[in-house]
């Protein structure tokens, strides 16, 4: 095939609409290599957050000891560079204190969902595999809408 544009050169011209007239086979082979680059970049990236996590480490460890936490922001310097280390916050909450809470809340007259977020979730999985019965009178409190759009190209087997 003539005329077979790089990624490098895709990514520097940013021109969809050229792009929408390359052939298809074109099309399912580029998308196919900027996948096993997006992989690679990913596995690189990894691999090059981990050195740094490695190297420094027990500086990083000092440094959220030194300002008294576990989780949040701690600067790690070194020569011209600032390594910013970030440990995200996880709160987990035990749902059945919090039913008990949330019922003495509702039994004092005053309402729960000012002071705690409520949220009925059913797996949809678990929706699916219910006999009709028990299913119909939750249909009306379900709601389906569509999520992003995904399109892949795959080459036909040959018939």
């Amino acid at each position: 095939m003539k005329n077979i544009p790089t990624l490098d050169e895709i990514a520097n011209a940013a021109d969809p609409g050229a792009l929408s007239k390359l052939p298809l086979d074109v099309l399912a082979m580029l998308i196919e290599d900027a996948e096993a680059a997006k992989k690679k970049a990913a596995t690189v990236a990894g691999l090059l957050a981990s050195a740094i996590e490695n190297r420094f480490a027990p500086a990083i460890t000092g440094a959220f000891k030194a300002a008294g936490k576990d989780t949040g922001t701690v600067h790690v310097l070194e020569g011209d560079f600032d390594i910013v280390a970030d440990r995200a916050k996880r709160v987990d909450w035990d749902q059945a204190a919090l039913a008990e809470i949330a019922a003495r809340i509702r039994a004092e007259g005053e309402d729960p969902a000012d002071y705690i977020k409520i949220k009925y979730d059913i797996e949809e999985r678990k929706y699916s595999a219910w006999p009709p019965a028990i299913r119909a009178p939750f249909e009306a409190a379900r709601t389906v809408r569509p999520g992003a759009l995904s399109i892949k190209l795959a080459k036909k087997e040959a018939a």
